[in-house]
């Protein structure tokens, strides 16, 4: 399985472009997912494809998903996570949001041990959260903030404490 890529139109109308080829690894049977970097090129992809080739048997494949993209960025992180109001264990976060492209923000709950509680995400920059509690003989709870990129790719975290 190959990737074809061409970074220019075609010499002549109905023409196929001049496509450069870039060989896809595979993770055998089933659905994988494959990372291709595109080395060597340079300008605007005009046109993809891909190129298969049977090796003695019928070919049996389908595509998922196709993307293309300039290079993974990690966001910025969010700052001054804070806990703007607090009853009990039932406590609400808010937080200045990251700079640039952000999907969504993940909570969690850093624990004594170092270990991390996923608490929930939003696409907003404040969150509620009830029914907490602290550990064995934790006096404040420690909480983080991270920023989740359109690749998955996550940020450092803002932190903040509450005392119990």
């Amino acid at each position: 399985m190959e990737l074809a890529v061409a970074t220019a139109e075609p010499g002549a109308a109905g023409g196929a472009p001049p496509y450069t080829y870039f060989p896809v690894t595979s993770s055998g049977d089933g659905w994988g997912t494959a990372t291709v970097p595109l080395t060597g090129l340079t300008g605007t992809v005009h046109a993809l494809g891909v190129r298969l080739t049977a090796s003695g048997g019928p070919v049996r494949w389908r595509l998922g998903g196709l993307a293309v993209r300039d290079a993974v960025l990690t966001p910025a992180a969010p700052t001054d996570l804070r806990v703007t109001g607090a009853d009990g264990g039932n406590l609400r976060f808010a937080w200045q949001g990251a700079p640039g492209a952000v999907c969504h923000y993940e909570l969690y709950r850093t624990l004594p041990d170092g270990t991390r509680r996923f608490l929930g995400g939003t696409c907003q920059s404040a969150f509620y959260v009830g029914g907490l509690t602290p550990e064995q003989g934790e006096s404040a709870g420690g909480f983080e903030v991270c920023a989740v990129g359109e690749l998955f790719t996550v940020s450092t975290a803002a932190t903040t404490t509450h005392t119990w």
